[in-house]
């Protein structure tokens, strides 16, 4: 006969199985995170932005619990609105299996870096974050980045490795290239730099009309 003790143990311990988080991807809804205390990226591309400033990157997420496995990503950074102080930012994310999701970034102060959190929502609390120098080759072309690695300890033994490779020399907030892996191999994210511009220009690789025909590609295949 189970006792009364048993039974208990028995709920607490389905309590705790089911209310584990799984791996975020940095394609879903943001965390909720303010800004104090927060890691800040180790330049600050927001002093010299222009309203019409574009940054587009593609990669793939992978997570162990989807059955479809594998999907591609396209993620587009536009400069909506800029005043003396403040920093607008939209940020459009295409998947196979939803709609694209527009999302209006919250005003961002110029004088300061913008966070690891203002510039990648799903991320947070990253621990142990060191910074060095290192080129990033993309299509021919060597970006010289600053790196930023650290690791994300979301509690119940979810840890993520994240990776960001950050250069003056792009629009918007500087990325190159981005990577967010879970430890324990159940979740995997990159995102690489496929073009940037201005407007209607483009400063380097897609321009901004084929990346939004290949985003629309994209979210059709669902």
């Amino acid at each position: 006969m189970v006792t009364r003790s048993v039974l208990i143990a028995l709920l607490a311990w389905l309590l705790m199985l089911f209310a584990r988080p799984v791996s975020r991807s940095c394609a879903e809804e943001p965390k909720k995170n303010s800004d104090q205390g927060q890691l800040r990226l180790p330049i600050n591309p927001l002093k010299t932005v222009s309203k019409g400033d574009w940054n587009a990157c593609v990669g793939t997420q992978t997570l162990s619990h989807s059955p479809s496995g594998q999907r591609r990503i396209m993620t587009l950074w536009t400069v909506t609105e800029v005043t003396s102080d403040t920093v607008v930012i939209e940020r459009d994310t295409s998947l196979p299996d939803v709609s694209i999701r527009k999302q209006s970034l919250h005003s961002l102060k110029r004088a300061e870096a913008p966070t690891l959190v203002g510039l990648l929502p799903c991320v947070s609390d990253v621990r142990d974050a060191t910074v060095t120098n290192a080129d990033r080759c993309i299509r021919g072309r060597t970006f010289g980045c600053k790196r930023l690695t650290g690791t994300e300890d979301e509690g119940y033994g979810r840890k993520h490795v994240v990776e960001v490779s950050l250069s003056e020399d792009v629009l918007v907030f500087g990325l190159v290239a981005f990577s967010y892996g879970a430890v324990d191999g159940s979740a995997e994210e990159e995102l690489e730099l496929v073009g940037y511009g201005h407007e209607g220009t483009t400063s380097w690789g897609m321009t901004l009309e084929s990346v939004k025909q290949a985003m629309r590609v994209t979210d059709s295949k669902r």
